[in-house]
């Protein structure tokens, strides 16, 4: 058996440990790569997230600002603070309140401004009533702070102010039924007398009358604590459909509490199909709950 040259197989075992050498560098700068792009993503995906929370805080600050707006234009001085329980008083701030409930945003009452304004834009004072050519304003700003470092360097560690301003004309509303109408009975029609007969003429039967339907006994009114249930499906105008938002606030009109009004997951924009209870009947206004159905 002849073996290569000594020459021939030096040159062999330089070209395998030059070889082996060059696979060991591409392994080791493959890691090192890695990690420098593990970092960057990190970083990404963390910015990412947090713009996310912002977003979604802007979202909830715009609806709760615009929940308010809409009771502000029926009831425009009654905002007094926060909402922590049901109060009848303080319809703007409850019905901000059970906007944002249940979200990751807290929105309280040093963050929110409730006024009167003209058409122009000028500011005036708020009355208990809906006025004509007068306008609900219902700002929020609130202070939103990262959690990245990286964008807290560059927002400030304060963080931003997100904010909404939403303004509703004043609208004028009936007062809200106490008691259920009164059925008008029809009068019977006056029976036409038969002419005067000629003398040669046979004279007529004369009419028999028809008796006056006896008219029905005026329903009692509600007690005190208790009222009448709207119809809560029907719009303002008959036959028009009629919001959840729409709802609430004809809700709260009638003098029920606005925490009793569920509507089942769903928003202020859906259209209302059914309510769970029946409208016309006496409730107590205190513990009285009703959940609407929406499309």
């Amino acid at each position: 058996m002849r073996h290569p040259p000594p020459r021939a197989r030096l040159r062999a075992l330089r070209f395998a440990y030059r070889r082996t050498r060059h696979r060991r560098h591409q392994r080791g700068q493959a890691l090192v790569e890695l990690a420098i792009v593990s970092i960057v993503l990190v970083f990404l995906l963390a910015a990412v997230v947090d713009f996310g929370r912002l977003f979604y805080a802007q979202i909830t600050v715009e609806n709760s600002a615009r929940a308010g707006a809409l009771i502000a234009a029926r009831a425009p001085d009654s905002y007094t603070g926060d909402c922590p329980t049901a109060d009848a008083t303080n319809k703007i701030g409850c019905a901000i309140a059970a906007e944002w409930n249940g979200s990751a945003v807290s929105i309280v009452a040093s963050e929110i401004t409730v006024g009167c304004e003209d058409m122009a834009g000028a500011p005036q004072a708020c009355s208990p009533t809906p006025q004509p050519g007068m306008r609900s304003r219902v700002s929020i700003e609130k202070p939103f702070a990262f959690v990245m470092p990286i964008l807290s360097a560059l927002f400030g560690s304060g963080g931003v102010t997100i904010g909404a301003s939403v303004s509703a004309d004043q609208q004028s509303l009936p007062d809200a039924v106490t008691t259920l109408p009164t059925p008008t009975a029809t009068p019977a029609p006056t029976p036409t007398p038969a002419p005067t007969p000629t003398p040669t003429a046979t004279p007529s039967a004369t009419p028999t009358p028809t008796p006056l339907p006896t008219p029905s006994p005026t329903p009692t009114p509600c007690a005190p604590g208790f009222a009448p249930m709207p119809n809560l499906v029907v719009g303002q105008t008959p036959g028009s459909p009629e919001t959840v938002a729409e709802a609430r606030e004809e809700w709260q009109t009638a003098g029920f509490l606005p925490s009793n009004f569920t509507p089942r997951a769903g928003q202020n924009n859906k259209t209302v199909l059914t309510q769970s209870t029946t409208v016309g009947q006496c409730y107590a206004t205190a513990t009285t709950t009703v959940t609407v159905t929406h499309s």
